[in-house]
């Protein structure tokens, strides 16, 4: 169970150390970041080997907090953030909740449907 978060975390963070690399550059990656919640709920949801919806809805948590760690790692360089301090921060987070939740529950179903069929092939048949 734990192996399976820490591949998700790991997933969320390799998908945000670009963007802050694509920021410096002035490029726009929003596919990686948009992408990155449904890839780690839907790996998180395969590999557990129990409660695995409940695991893969479970990445929303550091879905929402990663992307406020590096808006606050952005502010610390000096840079301008659209949503800064505490209150930016809440707010960014109330803003990307929502979507991030439907993202983490659509990963976490295909992985767990993912999951499942193939636990019922490798079953021997009667």
């Amino acid at each position: 169970m734990s192996r399976a978060l820490i591949y998700g975390l790991a997933i969320l963070v390799a998908a945000y150390v670009p963007w802050f690399v694509a920021l410096e550059l002035a490029l726009y990656w929003p596919l990686v970041i948009w992408s990155a919640p449904f890839v780690a709920a839907a790996l998180v949801s395969y590999l557990a080997p129990r409660r695995k919806l409940l695991l893969g809805f479970s990445m929303t948590i550091p879905a929402v907090l990663v992307p406020l760690a590096f808006n606050f790692l952005y502010q610390l360089r000096s840079d301008n953030v659209d949503f800064a301090g505490f209150d930016g921060a809440a707010y960014l987070a109330f803003i990307i909740w929502p979507f991030t939740l439907l993202l983490c529950a659509g990963g976490a179903l295909i992985g767990w449907m993912a999951s499942s069929r193939l636990h019922k092939a490798s079953r021997p048949s009667a």
